[in-house]
């Protein structure tokens, strides 16, 4: 049986699953959907002095490649003028990472894989 969810509502489902994935591992949720200009950072999250930019991204198939090789290099880029802006609004002088958190669903599986400092 083929999925109806859409494309946001896939986003969306990624996005819980990877914020519940986080908190777990005992990470505080600082911001969601974080946006500026055309860029858009799906989870800026904490852990101490360490502060993650994380890409969600979510397939139900993997017939036209992992989750990961959906990041392209202009998304990192929007990403980096994202982080740019949030850290001068902030004045976080601390570490940051860029991470991936890519997920595949499968009937009622979820493989989740977290890629540290992916870009």
């Amino acid at each position: 049986m083929k999925s109806t969810m859409s494309t946001r509502q896939l986003g969306k489902q990624g996005e819980a699953i990877a914020v519940a994935y986080l908190v777990e591992k005992g990470f505080l949720i600082r911001e969601q959907n974080k946006r500026f200009g055309r860029g858009e950072v799906d989870i800026i999250a904490q852990r101490g002095e360490l502060l993650l930019f994380i890409e969600v991204k979510l397939r139900q198939s993997k017939k036209f490649g992992t989750p990961e090789s959906f990041v392209h290099p202009k998304q990192e880029e929007h990403y980096h003028q994202v982080a740019t802006h949030y850290l001068a609004e902030i004045q976080w002088p601390h570490a940051i990472r860029f991470d991936i958190i890519a997920c595949y669903q499968s009937k009622n599986q979820i493989e989740l894989h977290h890629f540290e400092d992916a870009f």
